[in-house]
């Protein structure tokens, strides 16, 4: 996590995967001017976010509610949009909930489908397309 979870603030309902980083502080300053030994901000998640596996949330970052960050993301400016989802390093925004949602019903089976799926095996995968 962080050596310095005073400065992290977690909305509620927030998933929170294996591996992400919350980087805090940046002792890279003290390389530049030897007046100064760290950069310290606060990180603030809002309500209702899903952190991607392997993320990493740079110190001074918001996020607003409702964002989804994709894996192996790295956050280093903050998103005050609402409802969208963010990915790459630096982070950008890659598209939105209802994106996501259509793109979903089109292409994965719903909740209620996957214990019957289950017995049949009649798993339907996702093939991406080649670049």
């Amino acid at each position: 996590m962080t050596s310095e979870p005073y400065l992290v603030r977690i909305g509620e309902n927030v998933t929170i995967s294996g591996n992400v980083t919350f980087v805090t502080h940046d002792n890279s300053i003290s390389k530049i001017s030897s007046q100064y030994v760290n950069l310290f901000g606060y990180i603030s998640i809002g309500d209702n976010c899903f952190l991607g596996q392997n993320s990493t949330i740079m110190y001074g970052c918001t996020l607003a509610n409702n964002i989804i960050v994709a894996s192996g993301s790295v956050v280093c400016n903050s998103f005050g949009e609402e409802n969208i989802i963010i990915g790459g390093n630096p982070a950008r925004k890659i598209g939105t909930w209802d994106e996501l949602k259509c793109k979903g019903n089109q292409s994965m089976k719903r909740k209620e489908a996957l214990s019957a799926a289950k017995s049949k095996e009649d798993w339907k995968f996702i093939k991406r397309k080649e670049k």
